[in-house]
């Protein structure tokens, strides 16, 4: 009898996380369900639920963004 397929994969929450690093935040703790959901807490206690995390992600980038100078963008 072989596993079924994982929920998420290692690289999937890898780049969530980066994207939480790159957007400013401090990862607080990160919680992954048996359902697959995942829970990102960061220190600032913002939370970003697993229902749409790559919207969130990217708009918490975008803000990022819009708030560094020139040179780093």
């Amino acid at each position: 009898m072989s596993r079924p397929p994982p929920l998420i994969r290692k690289r999937d929450l890898h780049n969530m996380l980066a994207a939480v690093v790159a957007a400013g935040a401090h990862i607080a703790r990160v919680e992954v369900a048996a359902d697959g959901a995942i829970t990102i807490t960061t220190t600032n206690a913002e939370t970003i639920n697993s229902a749409n995390p790559e919207e969130e992600l990217l708009k918490a980038i975008d803000a990022r963004k819009n708030t560094l100078p020139n040179k780093a963008r």
